[in-house]
């Protein structure tokens, strides 16, 4: 099965935005995945590294379904290192992405990063990887650690911007990078907030990838 590289886009097919991302690629059914295809989620306990941690959402998740192990987070904001700080004392707290050694991180069970939404953002320049500064580039660094620590499972988050960046060209390689050893298959879409009831209209680009080994069609 080839990597999947559909986008959902569930809300206001008409703006311009959704038209883009839907015509990227043909529909296809969207695929469910069981809890135990995750393989090592479904153990007692997960080791959850998160780059951009901002608030950390995802740990906090995992510890209220009472998973979380170890948690590392990456986060150079001293507003959020603060909130960190208070609400996972037990975290590493580890800086930043930038220039560090993939070699020396302790590989988790999950990775997510919701990296810089700035440089794709409506509201930015649109820059995207050539923004001045080095931020639209940050991905490639969660990227690494994906290559090198091979999760059971990965979570990337951004603008839903993202999807059609430079023309969609910037999306398509965060998934070829992802996708080219057949390792990982991944899902992509674009949600708003709402949806999971939160009382919030902002759409998001989501993309969620697990080892193909441990998926089976239904």
């Amino acid at each position: 099965m080839a990597p999947s590289t559909d986008l959902n886009v569930n809300e206001n097919p008409g703006s311009s935005i959704d038209r883009s991302a839907a015509e990227m690629s043909p529909g296809s059914p969207t695929r469910h995945v069981t809890h135990d295809e995750v393989g090592g989620c479904a153990s007692s306990s997960v080791d959850c590294l998160n780059d951009f941690a901002g608030s950390d959402v995802p740990a906090m998740g995992l510890r209220l379904m009472g998973l979380l192990n170890k948690h590392v987070c990456f986060e150079v904001d001293s507003t959020a290192n603060d909130f960190l700080r208070a609400n996972f004392p037990d975290a590493r707290l580890a800086g930043s992405v930038a220039g560090r050694e993939v070699e020396d991180l302790e590989c988790p069970t999950v990775l997510t990063a919701g990296f810089p939404c700035q440089p794709f953002s409506l509201l930015g320049l649109g820059q995207g990887f050539a923004e001045s500064g080095g931020r639209g580039a940050l991905v490639l660094e969660t990227i690494r650690a994906i290559k090198h620590c091979k999760p059971s499972v990965f979570l990337l988050e951004n603008a839903a911007a993202f999807a059609t960046s430079n023309g969609g060209a910037t999306r398509r390689m965060v998934v070829k990078l992802l996708t080219d050893d057949g390792l990982y298959e991944v899902h992509e879409e674009v949600r708003c907030a709402s949806r999971a009831g939160v009382p919030q209209l902002r759409k998001r680009w989501y993309l969620l990838g697990m080892p193909r080994s441990r998926l089976r069609t239904t």
